[in-house]
Order: structure tokens, then C-alpha cells, then sequence
């Protein structure tokens, strides 16, 4: 109702306040639907394959991008999420998406082994460490048989 008095206002006062309202209105739900995000890079299209031996260790994404965030400077109502996607080229395999904090050289968080061949979301909630850090994706496959896919971005949302 207050939303319907203040425009009833602004049109009154405007010669073209139909038009300038309505303008305003579509913006304001295009902004409120905004989430800020950063590439943190890999491909669906380029696969990324453990040399030979390799084992489960941690390569980083195809042209990964690190997202530097100052986690001292972050006031308490954002939240940080990384939205991944992985798959693999054959079920027989998995692969495990982390986002390593490569300053401190720690994994900020590990999401869930997938073995599936096609794409699969995982959300992971990402807690900034105090300081500027740098944080890129990274894929873990299971074996070096086959490769493995993976890309993402990180969101800021207000909780």
C-alpha cells in the first residue's frame, strides 16, 4: 500500500510520471534480482586429465581466474557462495571441486565427489579468512583415466 501512495504521488507531480514510474519499477526489480559474481574459470569444454600416476591430487582448473577478497573488510550481512559445476567423461571416475585459499595454501572448502557425465551444481558457502586472500577452483579426479570438467563463479548475497 505505501509502495502504491508513493507512486500515486510521484505521477501526480510528473507530466510524465506514468512512464518515468513504471521505468523505475522494472529497475528496481532488475537490481533486486542482481547477485554480483566473479569467474573463477575451467571449461565445459576443455576436460582437464591427471597425467599418468598422478593419483587424487588437486590440479587447478582450466584457465583458472583467482578471485581476491579482503576479509577484513567484509561487513557481517554477505555472504560469499561458490556455485561449481563438474562431470566427468565416464562414471567410472569422480571428481571432488575444491576452493583452495592460495595465500594461506589451505582449502577454504571441499564440495561433494561426483561421478556423474553430465554437469552438476554444487553450492559451496564460502567463509573469507581475515586479510586479502586468493581463492581459485580446483578439481580433484579420483584416478588419471579420464578427464574431468569444471567451472564456477563466486556470488556475493546479503543474508
Amino acid at each position: 500500500m505505501a509502495y502504491t501512495k508513493v507512486t500515486t504521488d510521484y505521477v501526480l507531480d510528473n507530466p510524465w510520471g506514468y512512464q518515468s514510474a513504471n521505468r523505475d519499477k522494472d529497475n528496481i526489480r532488475a537490481l533486486l534480482g542482481w547477485r554480483p559474481e566473479k569467474q573463477l574459470g575451467g571449461s565445459r569444454h576443455v576436460g582437464l586429465q591427471a597425467p599418468s600416476g598422478g593419483g587424487a591430487v588437486a590440479y587447478d582448473a582450466y584457465e583458472f581466474r583467482d578471485v581476491v577478497i579482503d576479509g577484513s573488510a567484509i561487513s557481517g550481512d554477505l555472504v560469499f557462495q561458490a556455485r561449481v559445476e563438474v562431470k566427468t567423461a565416464n562414471a567410472a571416475m569422480a571428481v571432488t571441486p575444491t576452493i583452495r585459499n592460495v595465500t594461506l595454501g589451505a582449502d577454504a572448502i571441499v564440495g561433494s565427489s561426483s561421478a556423474s557425465t553430465s554437469f552438476v551444481e554444487q553450492t559451496l558457502v564460502l567463509t573469507p579468512a581475515a586479510g586479502v586472500n586468493r581463492y581459485r577452483l580446483q578439481l580433484t579426479p579420483a584416478t588419471d583415466a579420464y578427464e574431468c570438467f569444471g567451472f564456477g563463479v563466486i556470488e556475493v548475497l546479503e543474508s
